[in-house]
């Protein structure tokens, strides 16, 4: 199986767009790996905009739509989710106005095809992995959240374990098969250049970079293509100060 990996869009529609004309026609599976809303000085309009071109894919079977940390805060309106400096109620009102429940519950936490595993942010899983635990672990935390209204969610707060930056962590990712070890590909952790990990039996593929990199993998051999999409992005000074932490400055 052909599939395009769309990294975190952070509203840049237009850049996965063009990505999308692009490739449609020339894979299975499109993968977006999260993280659609938000950006550096965004408007509740260019979220309504993302919403909207939610819509306009998420009933295609073709498209997964996976959940990222900056999306969480828009599905479920609760403090304990929110992402520092992020979150605003005039940005989750004009998302949820084109953004139907029904939307949202088509979006997914995980999604693997063949041997890869594609999540926001990376998994690092004892024993064999299965989605639907994943699933179970990650839905009864934010019903219990929710119910009893805590402050705090261990794995999908803000820093929360899921949400792994795994350029730098000690734990790198790793998931079990049947008699294997899932390669995986993710985003979340911004880099100037995608970054891919070698590890005994597997790789992992970091390949945020606000939109200037997406992926073409082919599941059926582990053959990955790294492509240059149409957009150069400016990094924020916050940005260049996380890039010079993880020896990544040298890729702008």
């Amino acid at each position: 199986m052909r599939a395009c990996i769309i990294p975190d869009l952070h509203t840049k529609i237009e850049v996965a767009d063009s990505i999308i004309d692009k490739e449609y026609n020339e894979v299975d599976e499109i993968v977006f790996l999260g993280d659609y809303f938000d950006d550096y000085h965004d408007t509740p309009e260019q979220n309504r905009e993302t919403g909207l071109f939610i819509n306009e894919y998420i009933n295609d079977d073709k498209c997964k739509f996976l959940i990222g940390n900056h999306d969480l805060q828009y599905i479920i309106n609760h403090p304990a989710f929110e992402c520092r400096n992020s979150f605003e109620q005039e940005k989750y009102d004009a998302i949820n106005e084109v953004v139907s429940p029904e939307g949202w519950e088509k979006m997914l936490w995980s999604h693997v095809a063949d041997k890869w595993l594609f999540t926001h942010s990376g998994i690092a899983w004892e024993g064999i992995f299965k989605q639907e635990d994943l699933d179970n672990s990650l839905n009864q935390e934010i019903q219990s959240v929710v119910e009893n209204d805590l402050s705090i969610a261990p794995q999908l707060g803000y820093g929360g374990s899921y949400w792994r930056r795994n350029i730098e962590s000690d734990d790198p990712v790793y998931a079990e098969g049947d008699g294997f070890i899932y390669n995986q590909m993710y985003g979340h952790t911004v880099l100037a250049r995608w970054d891919c990990q070698q590890f005994v039996g597997y790789r992992g593929y970091n390949i945020d970079t606000h939109m200037q990199y997406y992926a073409i993998v082919d599941t059926s051999n582990d053959y990955v293509e790294i492509k240059r999409s149409n957009y150069t992005h400016r990094y924020w000074p916050l940005e260049v100060k996380w890039l010079e932490k993880i020896d990544q400055i040298k890729n702008l």
